[in-house]
């Protein structure tokens, strides 16, 4: 029931009590299961552990292929956060409440740190099967992940045009990826 209340009315609007008399039980009821901004986590959580990339697909715009997999490790690398960027940007209301409660602290995500853990794992993959030089993988990755990061950050804060931030996320992407004289 928040899930429907928190989409269709915002989460700023949507009071405990309405969630409560939505599922015909007390407040305290919904209060014993978690605050409000603990069941948006939780229901964010679920839509995240729900999303997984399509490895078959291309991302839009997306240059011919040029290695023996058939697509460019930039784009592969592109594929495995894109289903995420296009969560958040589906729900973007919800996004902003979800990573401003996980930025307070008050609330934690088991789901989105892990998340962390298994795309820098993808990405370490990726990186190694390119070719990229052993010595230069931990810090592609995190520099890859870390720009994944800020964009999300600036598309939830609306600093720029979505596709924008797609082909700035994809320039450092190829950076770490394909570096001169490699």
């Amino acid at each position: 029931m928040a899930e429907t209340l928190f989409v269709d009315r915002g989460f700023a609007a949507t009071t405990v009590r309405q969630i409560a008399a939505a599922a015909g039980v007390s407040a305290g009821t919904v209060m014993a299961a978690g605050d409000k901004r603990g069941l948006l986590v939780a229901i964010v959580d679920r839509w995240i552990a729900q999303v997984r990339p399509d490895p078959g697909a291309l991302p839009p715009g997306a240059p011919p292929a040029a290695d023996s997999a058939g697509v460019d490790v930039t784009d592969r690398i592109l594929l495995l956060v894109l289903p995420f960027l296009d969560l958040f940007a589906e729900n973007m209301g919800l996004a902003r409440e979800y990573g401003a409660i996980l930025v307070s602290g008050s609330h934690d995500s088991v789901i989105f740190h892990g998340l962390a853990g298994v795309l820098s794992d993808d990405i370490e993959r990726e990186l190694s099967l390119s070719g990229l030089a052993a010595e230069r993988i931990p810090s592609g990755v995190s520099a890859i992940y870390l720009s994944y990061l800020g964009t999300l950050l600036a598309w939830a804060g609306g600093a720029a045009e979505v596709q924008l931030l797609i082909d700035r996320l994809r320039s450092v992407i190829d950076f770490v990826a394909h570096p001169q004289g490699e």
